[in-house]
This record gives C-alpha cells, sequence and structure tokens, in this order.
C-alpha cells in the first residue's frame, strides 16, 4: 500500500516548486566568452556590451530578465535541458549537433573575407587566385575553403595569435592578405588609432558566408517563446534598428 505523505513541508515544497521553476524560466543569461570576441563581444570599461549584448536587448520579449555573465566555455551551458536558459549568438555551422537546441530565425551575416593592402590589392575572385600567395591566419583556426591550398603546397599559411596582428602584417607588407571576419577587421579599424579603412582593400568575394541567431538550451516550454523573439528580429531588420546597431561597430 502507497502511503501518502502529508507533512507540512511536504505540501510547501509542492506549492512552491513550480513557482521557482516559472521564475527561472523567466530569466535568460546571455553567455559571453571571457576572452571576448569584437565586436560581438567585447568589454567597455569592465562592462560587458558588443553587438551581441545590444541584440540581446532588443530581441527578447519584454517580460524576460536579461542577465549577461563571462564564462571560460560559454557553449557547454547550452549543454542542460533545465533551467536555466542560456543563449548565445552563433551560427548553426559552428555547434556540432545543431538539433539539440532551439534557434531562432537568422540575424545578421557574418563574412569572412580577404583583406590586403590598398597598394598591392590582392583580387580575391576563387581558390586560383590565391595561389602563391602567403595568406596570414589565425593560430588553430580552420579555414575550409582555402584549407586545401595550404595542404598542397599552391599557397603559404602565416600564423598568428591575434586579429590586429594579421592587419599589421598587412600593412607591413609582410604577407599578400589575411583571412579575416570583416566585422572583426572594421571594429578593430575603427578603434586602433594607427589603422585606417583606407589602408586595406577589402575583397568583395567573400571565402565564406554564415548567419548568426541566437541559440537556447533545450528547456521545455522555451519553446514557445522563440516565435516572440523571431518576430522582434524581424522587426529590428525592418524599421532600421539593427542597421542601427551594427553602425556602433564599424
Amino acid at each position: 500500500m502507497i502511503r501518502i505523505l502529508s507533512s507540512p513541508l511536504l505540501v510547501l515544497m509542492m506549492l512552491v516548486a513550480p513557482h521557482v521553476a516559472m521564475a527561472e524560466g523567466r530569466t535568460v543569461t546571455l553567455g559571453y566568452f571571457a576572452r571576448g570576441w569584437a565586436p560581438y563581444e567585447i568589454l567597455t570599461d569592465a562592462a560587458p556590451s558588443g553587438i551581441a549584448v545590444d541584440l540581446f536587448e532588443e530581441v527578447l520579449p519584454d517580460s524576460i530578465t536579461r542577465n549577461v555573465d563571462l564564462y571560460s566555455k560559454p557553449r557547454e551551458l547550452l549543454l542542460s535541458n533545465e533551467a536555466p536558459i542560456y543563449t548565445r549568438l552563433e551560427a548553426i555551422e559552428w555547434v556540432p549537433k545543431p538539433d539539440r537546441f532551439l534557434w531562432s530565425d537568422p540575424i545578421l551575416r557574418e563574412d569572412s573575407i580577404i583583406i590586403s593592402s590598398a597598394r598591392t590589392p590582392l583580387i580575391y575572385s576563387g581558390l586560383e587566385s590565391l595561389e602563391g600567395k602567403t595568406i596570414g591566419c589565425i593560430s588553430n583556426y580552420s579555414y575550409p575553403v582555402i584549407e586545401p591550398l595550404f595542404l598542397q603546397g599552391k599557397a603559404i599559411r602565416y600564423d598568428v595569435n591575434k586579429d590586429i596582428l594579421l592587419l599589421r602584417m598587412v600593412k607591413q607588407g609582410r604577407v599578400d592578405g589575411v583571412a579575416i571576419n570583416k566585422r572583426t577587421a572594421l571594429w578593430l579599424m575603427k578603434t586602433t588609432p594607427s589603422m585606417s579603412r583606407e589602408d586595406f582593400h577589402f575583397a568583395e568575394k567573400p571565402l565564406s558566408s554564415v548567419w548568426l541567431r541566437f541559440v537556447f538550451n533545450h528547456v521545455t516550454g522555451w519553446e514557445n517563446c522563440l516565435s516572440v523573439v523571431n518576430r522582434k528580429i524581424q522587426a529590428i531588420r525592418e524599421n532600421g534598428t539593427l542597421d542601427q546597431i551594427l553602425s556602433k561597430y564599424q
């Protein structure tokens, strides 16, 4: 025979538990790389800022409490299927097994491009245009489109560990071009006194393109809020808010 306990403590736990879960569901935390990801995740006066933070503020339902925290491995927060809810600005192509998570509609396109010196522009039109060239890259980063050239010895890969060093190598004439995210390059040129956009040539044809969107851990019930998020994404793209946000970082 099953005995039903009716202690005051048990009754209190049963009454409180659903409300605790609901309270947790109304807070969403943007997991932010502690090392930064300019211009999407940057520190301004020691406070998190950047494109990702601005978009996070704009597209969540108004009733949601927003929180931004720095983590060394923020993507791991998405693995939990229980509250609290975490999110990041990501591309589906960057995340292993993306079907495990909840994704918003696309927000903006991220292009990886070849940047070279304005004095000696490297016109990228395809892999053949990079043959015999020295291309600056970030150490330990994978560049699937141009990797075959490096493996076959048809182009030279020159690695550094920071994006700003890529641009400095271009200015110093140490490489023919660099592979870099376009928005990152624009931000560095805007915020680095020794850099001027006029010193560089931006290839019109991108190496690769992905769409950035918000990804959430798969907490039960949160998928019902995605329609609101998606409507707000559409609104900021149509009413000029997205363009205003991006203009601050380029």
